[in-house]
């Protein structure tokens, strides 16, 4: 992320000093402003799904930011597909709206200056995130849409997140084979080739991940938690491993797995 972050602002601070004729210092320190704006454009959409969790009864343990997107954690799955559905598109929804703010602002403010030419660029930038982010494919948010549809209609949640990873593969594939066609045709830049390239690489192994997770959240009740499960035999706390032994011995359950507890009687180890 921080190579990402340099990258932008020394590309985004080459381009005002281009454009606006702004001597290099301070066209790159409003480059690394960009950048500020972006991460502070990425928490605004990600604290969309996070309140909207909340206001379901979903905790929220953290949300990681990043350049290319974010991620909010969240303590347990949703509840049903409607919810899923909420939660997954109130970050593009939010997206939406702080485009169209910026792109009033954008209108608003005169033309090349540097609060105009950084208005654009956040009208651009959220406008892009919240048309590309309702794709349907995982990890898209519009994925978690498409899975939530498909979960409501197949009653199982695994099988719906399965097929919506694997359209997000496609989308990824889709996404390449354009950037490639506008690169060729030198509609693209080298810089906006990687970049997106990138952005497809983040998708394929997102949706990878999904998959996967699918895959064995399916198998979670074929385990037989009494097959797995042993009786445990404490001993206090600075027990010898040997004197444990004879005791669990004499009680007749040398069978058993030794735990150690402390004076209150509580498990430790």
């Amino acid at each position: 992320m921080l190579l990402l972050a340099v990258l932008v602002t020394v590309v985004y601070g080459g381009y005002v000093e281009a454009e606006l004729g702004l001597v290099a210092p301070y066209a790159y320190a409003i480059g690394f402003g960009f950048v500020v704006c972006l991460l502070g454009s990425v928490l605004l959409h990600e604290l969309g799904h996070a309140l909207t969790a909340r206001r379901y009864g979903i905790g929220v343990r953290g949300i990681t930011l990043e350049l290319l997107g974010g991620y909010t954690e969240m303590d347990r799955d949703a509840p049903s597909p409607r919810v899923d559905a909420l939660v997954s598109l109130a970050g593009p929804a939010v997206s939406l709206v702080l485009g169209a703010a910026a792109t009033a602002a954008a209108f608003a403010l005169p033309d090349r200056t540097v609060a105009g030419e950084i208005a654009f660029q956040l009208a651009v930038s959220n406008v892009l995130v919240a048309i590309f982010n309702v794709l349907p494919g995982l990890p898209l948010d519009g994925g978690r849409a498409l899975r939530a549809g498909l979960w409501a209609l197949l009653k199982d949640r695994n099988r719906a997140t399965e097929f919506a990873a694997w359209a997000g593969r496609g989308i990824a594939l889709l996404t390449a084979m354009a950037v490639l066609t506008l690169y060729w045709l030198n509609l693209l830049t080298v810089f906006g080739l990687l970049f997106i390239l990138l952005v497809v690489f983040t998708l394929w192994q997102g949706a990878g991940q999904s998959i996967r997770l699918a895959r064995m959240t399916r198998r979670f009740p074929l385990v037989d938690l009494r097959t797995l499960a042993r009786p445990l035999f404490a001993v206090p706390s600075g027990t010898p491993l040997a004197e444990a032994q004879r005791r669990a011995g004499a009680a007749d359950r040398a069978g058993d797995a030794l735990a150690v507890a402390d004076a209150g009687g509580r498990l430790v180890a």
